[in-house]
């Protein structure tokens, strides 16, 4: 009788503890279950209905209603779009001219025309850290260097993304030729760079560039291409109105950034969007792929990287807590590659102790990023 008392009451709780509000993160730096999010969703409004002057519940409510429409995929746009649109006219309503409702505002704009809310937001209070990748990446497509720098080192002070990833940042900004583009794919990859060159003052000579945003915005783009040397391209992406108009504009412009004088990679957590058009120019060398036009011995870099400018520590030990842990076992995966390279040569060279030391590696990162089956049947 008291197990079952205790079991109700254990479930009570458990039941009672969902509905507690709790900060929430963007999908990019923590992913939890969807019905996580339902009750955050829940929580938040009943804070809201308390006192609609709430910013904090606001935005919160709002971040549940995004990753929501995030994470149930479907067509676009699905009910939480919809969601999402309501909240900000409402926060406009019931808070105008406030930091939530100047920042959610931002938040359903595309980047290119919602920079007058989010230096609004900015002016009210540009020390809540959820605005400091916004404004980093706003000032990084003006060509406003010195305020970009500022907000990547504020991020990198707040401990925004964990130390895995910004080592992993590290290594892939080392490996790279002297005044190098490599090509990056999404949040944590591109800020991670961002952040490694703004607060350490590494590789500053490279030039990152995240590879939406290059397609997307013209005006980047092109202040990008002149500061290179590069010809500017006739591309207008607003105008672009069908998938194959996109397609084509999209290689026009990697067609563009490849034949230039300059050392072009694109790093592995963004391969996919370049293997069908370029996989047979592209060389594996570490962290990253090396456009080519004629055949490199990319083994030997591979070796040179890892045995003279990697840093490896973090591969098999992390002394820290955060929340993006499992983002960071997914940046550790990028690693195997290039490892699995080097442990089928040693093999073949029949160097059993380089061998060995790969084998082992390579266990410890398939473990960590979920990927022990492949690999097992790899080294068996």
């Amino acid at each position: 009788m008291k197990k079952i008392i205790f079991a109700f009451i254990l479930i009570g709780f458990q039941h009672a503890t969902a509905q507690k509000p709790e900060l929430v993160h963007s999908i990019a730096k923590e992913w939890k279950e969807e019905s996580w999010y339902l009750d955050q969703q829940k929580a938040w409004k009943k804070e809201i209905d308390k006192n609609k002057q709430n910013q904090e519940a606001w935005m919160n409510y709002y971040a549940a209603t995004r990753a929501l429409s995030n994470i149930t995929g479907g067509s676009y746009p699905n009910p939480y779009h919809q969601q999402r649109k309501q909240i900000v006219e409402e926060v406009n309503k019931v808070i105008p001219k406030t930091y939530a409702a100047y920042f959610l505002t931002y938040s359903e704009k595309d980047l290119k025309d919602g920079g007058e809310e989010l230096l609004k937001a900015a002016a009210i209070n540009d020390r809540d850290p959820r605005i400091w990748d916004e404004l980093m990446i706003y000032y990084k497509i003006e060509g406003d260097e010195a305020k970009h720098r500022q907000y990547a080192q504020r991020m990198f002070q707040g401990n925004e993304l964990s130390a895995s990833i910004l080592n992993w940042a590290y290594n892939l900004l080392a490996e790279l030729e002297p005044n190098a583009i490599i090509v990056t794919h999404g949040d944590n990859d591109t800020y991670a760079t961002w952040m490694v060159q703004a607060a350490l003052n590494f590789r500053t000579d490279v030039t990152v560039i995240n590879q939406y945003l290059f397609k997307s915005t013209d005006t980047y783009r092109n202040r990008l291409l002149k500061s290179w040397g590069y010809p500017a391209l006739a591309v207008e992406t607003n105008s672009l109105k069908t998938e194959s108009e996109v397609a084509a504009a999209d290689l026009n412009i990697w067609k563009h950034v490849f034949n230039g004088n300059r050392p072009v990679y694109i790093a592995t957590s963004g391969i996919r969007s370049f293997e069908e058009n370029w996989k047979d120019k592209l060389y594996l060398t570490g962290l990253a792929y090396r456009y080519s036009e004629s055949p490199i011995d990319n083994l030997s870099i591979i070796k040179r990287n890892y045995e003279t400018r990697y840093l490896l520590d973090h591969l098999k030990q992390s002394f820290e807590y955060h929340i993006m842990s499992q983002t960071s076992d997914f940046f550790l995966g990028t690693y195997l590659p290039s490892m699995i390279r080097l442990y089928e040569h040693y093999k073949i060279s029949e160097d059993v102790t380089m061998k060995e030391k790969y084998a082992s590696l390579i266990r410890l990162v398939a473990e960590k990023s979920g990927q022990q089956e492949e690999v097992n049947k790899l080294l068996n």
